[in-house]
C-alpha cells in the first residue's frame, strides 16, 4: 500500500497521468478488492452497487477539494435582494462579485456575511433601500444581499462555485471524471481508493491522497485563495 501512495503522490507532484473512465475505475476497483469473477454472476458488488459508491466518493472529493470551478451569471432586479443560484449544478459558492459601476467587465468582490452578523450590524437591515451592495448571505439555495441593487442589471452578480461532478450512470460509464478538466487526470485513481474505503472501511490511505490532492490544488497559480464563506 504504502507503494500506492508514493507512486500516486508522484503523479500529484508531476502532474502527469493518463485519463482513466468510469470502467476503468470499477475495474480498478474490482482488483482492489479482489471481486472480479469469474463472471458478473460471482460478483459480490455489482456495476450498479459501484457506480452509487463512485457518485458519493466522487462528490465528497471535489468537495473537500474544491476540484472542480465554475462561472455562473445572474441578472439582477432594482429592490430584490435575494437571487436563486443553480444548486443542481453547484456544491457551494466561493466567491460572489458585483458589477459595481455598472460595467460587466469590472466586477467586485462582496464580502460574505452571516444574517446573524447583519442582525448584529443594523437591527433593520432588511428595511435599508436600495444601493450598492457590499455583503452577500447565504440562505438555503439563494444568494442574498445586504442591500438590494440598483439599477437593475444583466450579468450584474457573478456566482464563482464548486461545481457538483457530473452523475455516472450504466450510460455513461465512457465518461472521463471530474468533468474530463485534463488537469485532474492525476486524481482520477482517488475515487477507485475512496470507494475501496467505502467498502473495507479503512480510510487511511484515501484520506492521505484526499489531503495532498486538496494542497496540490490549492498550489496552482490560479488557484481562488479566499473570500469563501466556508474557507
Amino acid at each position: 500500500m504504502r507503494k500506492v501512495i508514493l507512486s500516486l503522490l508522484f503523479l500529484f507532484v508531476a502532474g502527469i497521468s493518463n485519463a482513466m473512465d468510469y470502467n476503468d475505475i470499477i475495474r480498478d476497483i474490482r482488483v482492489r478488492i479482489r471481486d472480479t469473477g469469474p463472471t458478473s454472476e460471482e460478483y459480490r458488488y455489482s456495476d450498479l452497487d459501484l457506480i452509487r459508491m463512485i457518485n458519493y466518493v466522487e462528490e465528497d472529493i471535489v468537495s473537500y477539494t474544491a476540484a472542480i470551478e465554475e462561472e455562473y451569471y445572474i441578472n439582477t432586479s432594482s429592490d430584490t435582494r435575494e437571487y436563486t443560484f443553480p444548486e443542481e449544478q453547484s456544491l457551494y459558492p466561493r466567491r460572489v462579485s458585483y458589477a459595481k459601476t455598472g460595467s460587466t467587465t469590472s466586477y467586485e468582490r462582496l464580502d460574505y456575511v452571516t444574517i446573524g452578523n447583519l442582525d448584529n450590524q443594523l437591527s433593520r437591515w432588511e428595511d435599508r433601500g436600495m444601493g450598492v451592495p457590499t455583503e452577500y448571505y447565504i440562505k438555503g439555495n439563494t444568494i442574498g444581499l445586504d442591500r438590494p441593487p440598483r439599477p437593475a442589471g444583466v450579468n450584474h452578480l457573478k456566482v464563482q462555485v464548486v461545481a457538483r461532478p457530473i452523475e455516472v450512470s450504466t450510460s455513461t460509464l465512457s465518461n472521463t471524471p471530474y468533468r474530463g478538466y485534463t488537469n485532474l487526470y492525476p486524481f482520477h485513481k482517488v475515487i477507485s481508493l475512496g470507494v475501496v474505503a467505502e467498502i473495507t472501511g479503512n480510510y487511511q490511505v484515501y484520506y492521505q491522497l484526499l489531503e495532498s490532492m486538496r494542497q496540490r490544488i490549492q498550489s496552482r497559480p490560479d488557484a481562488f485563495k479566499g473570500g469563501s464563506y466556508i474557507d
